[in-house]
């Protein structure tokens, strides 16, 4: 195993030294990522270095939309890769909103507004009982 260790070293630094400078970039830091067994690296560090590389060649395209996407989504990295961190979504309360705005929708014209918040506080006991 040492020797195995020892010769990606030694190809990693002649790959480095022939590689121009954005080829520098991408082989920069990749050592543990080579050394480590594919199994045992986790998702979020995963999905980091996949959002990382990507941007980085989305910008090296110079296609002006791959561009853009990746000016978006460098600053958010950190909102988006959070979930892989805490495991939490936002898609029960977006399903939550959609059926306070079915209600809304379907209540239109009501004038009790007392009346109005009876089928919300149900909301939570109902399974897609207003699809459709």
């Amino acid at each position: 195993m040492k020797l195995m260790n020892e010769k990606l070293t030694q190809l990693r630094r002649q790959l480095f030294q022939q590689a121009n400078s954005d080829e520098r970039k991408v082989l920069k830091g990749c050592r543990w990522l080579l050394l480590k067994n594919p199994e045992n690296l986790d998702y979020g560090f995963q999905a980091r270095l996949f959002l990382k590389s990507w941007c980085e060649r989305a910008m090296l395209t110079g296609l002006a939309p791959l561009m853009t996407m990746a000016k978006t989504l460098t600053p958010l990295k950190q909102g988006l890769l959070s979930y892989f961190d805490y495991r939490i979504s936002s898609g029960p309360m977006e399903g939550m909103n959609n059926k306070v705005k079915t209600v809304q929708r379907q209540s239109h014209g009501m004038r009790d507004q007392e009346y109005f918040r009876l089928p919300l506080y149900s909301l939570h006991e109902t399974k897609d009982a207003f699809a459709g």
